[in-house]
């Protein structure tokens, strides 16, 4: 047998908790909507999988897909620039110290060409302050994704921890291990 059969794959994510702070303001003029995933009309869903792309878009309604996701929208004009996913951490159980009435955002995705105009903030901002019952939001990122922990980060939310996540056999095996913030 060959050793490569038991190499593994390391990722580590980060772990932040956020609440409603005072207003940001994106370098460009947006609108947020947030909307339940099963009141999106035709025309909506075109613009998301123009942005995320069509097996992102249907994977992701499959594993988060319930009367109680929403999506945070940011459109300029008739263009989709931003998009986010919105889910009651009660369907998040592998995070069990997550409080039942917050919510855990993400896979969020801003288009290319509006990156770096503070529009990932704001709408954590908005997301905070419209949804029914959000005390909290919790969010994870990639630990080398630093674009989106900046964005992160200015929407003022807090580190809490980080996942340290391993792949076996191609990913068909999997552990994952919480490291919560010593301070």
């Amino acid at each position: 047998m060959r050793k490569f059969y038991f190499k593994y794959i390391g990722e580590v994510f980060v772990l932040y908790r956020g609440q409603q702070l005072d207003d940001i303001v994106p370098q460009i003029e947006v609108k947020t909507e947030i909307l339940p995933l099963y009141s999106l009309d035709k025309q909506v869903v075109e613009k998301i999988i123009d942005l995320q792309g069509y097996l992102s878009f249907v994977y992701l309604r499959f594993v988060f897909g319930s009367a109680e996701t929403y999506l945070a929208l940011a459109w300029m004009g008739e263009q989709l620039v931003h998009i986010g996913w919105i889910t009651p951490s009660k369907r998040c159980r592998r995070f069990p110290f997550i409080p039942e009435k917050a919510y855990m955002i993400g896979p969020c995705q801003t288009a290319p060409s509006f990156r770096g105009n503070r529009i990932f903030p704001f709408v954590l901002q908005q997301i905070s302050r419209s949804l029914p019952g959000c005390d909290e939001y919790w969010i994870f990122v990639h630990e080398k994704n630093l674009p989106s922990i900046r964005g992160i980060q200015k929407a003022g939310a807090k580190y809490v921890g980080r996942f340290v996540q391993k792949k076996w056999l191609w990913g068909c095996l999997r552990s994952t291990k919480y490291y919560p913030d010593k301070s």
